[in-house]
């Protein structure tokens, strides 16, 4: 893995549209194949609810992880075991870098695992290494009246560094890069 404060000229960037749990999940699982490999990092923010820990399954599954993966709000860090092991970081309860020095949560990192962090939008920018995959989860706002919609539609947005531009996670005729 790359070391904080990285950086990268090159980013990538889509969007994609979600209308349940398992296409967030299949979302996750796209990601794993066009980008994951050991020593990734993908930085996940989002409102609590948005399909955060979903994605993340996704991504498990696709690294051939058969354990039941659980967010770990109040463990923190949970580590499961693969063909490439899987780091899944929540960060919902740190509320100052303060608390993310005491965590020291680069020492728990490996270069052969891949890192899912939720709430990553606590951690300084300048601590994220630059080839960081950034992915952001919402729920899609009805476009007359302002407000969410009363579906699961969630709307995951993608960019990062260290990966050519503007490139496309798959199969899906509803991503579009942008």
């Amino acid at each position: 893995m790359h070391g904080p404060g990285s950086t990268s000229d090159k980013t990538i960037r889509f969007r994609e549209s979600s209308h349940s749990p398992t296409h967030t999940q299949e979302v996750g699982r796209r990601l794993i194949r066009r980008f994951g490999s050991p020593g990734r990092l993908f930085a996940l923010s989002g409102e609590l609810g948005t399909g955060k820990s979903e994605l993340v399954r996704g991504m498990a599954r696709e690294l051939d992880i058969h354990e039941p993966v659980t967010s770990p709000t109040y463990a923190i860090i949970n580590e499961y075991e693969g063909p490439v092991p899987l780091i899944h970081v929540d960060l919902y309860r740190i509320s100052e870098s303060e608390e993310l020095e005491l965590l020291d949560l680069w020492a728990h990192f490996s270069d052969a695992a891949i890192i899912a962090i939720e709430w990553a939008e606590r951690i300084p920018a300048s601590w994220l290494p630059g080839e960081t995959i950034h992915v952001h989860i919402a729920l899609t706002e009805d476009r007359k009246s302002g407000h969410a919609p009363a579906s699961n539609e969630r709307t995951i947005t993608v960019s990062g560094g260290g990966i050519a531009q503007r490139q496309n996670i798959g199969d899906s005729g509803r991503s579009t890069a942008g």
